[in-house]
C-alpha cells in the first residue's frame, strides 16, 4: 500500500527507485516472518473461538 500511494503520487514524481530493489529485498524476510506470525495467531484464535463455542452449552448453570 505504501509503495502504491507514492509511486501514485504526482508530487512523488522525483522519487528515486535505485534503491528500491535492495530496500524492498530488505522487507521480506520481514514481511514472511510477521505473516508467519498473524497466520499462527488467526489458527490460535479459530482454535479459541471453537473451544468456547463448543463449551458453551456444557457451561450454563441452572438459574434458581
Amino acid at each position: 500500500m505504501v509503495i502504491n500511494a507514492l509511486l501514485n503520487d504526482p508530487e512523488s514524481s522525483n522519487l528515486q527507485t535505485a534503491g528500491l530493489s535492495s530496500s524492498l529485498e530488505g522487507l521480506i524476510p520481514y514481511t514472511e516472518r510477521h505473516f508467519k506470525r498473524v497466520t499462527n495467531l488467526l489458527q490460535d484464535l479459530h482454535f479459541l473461538d471453537y473451544a468456547v463455542n463448543y463449551a458453551k452449552p456444557h457451561s450454563t448453570l441452572p438459574t434458581p
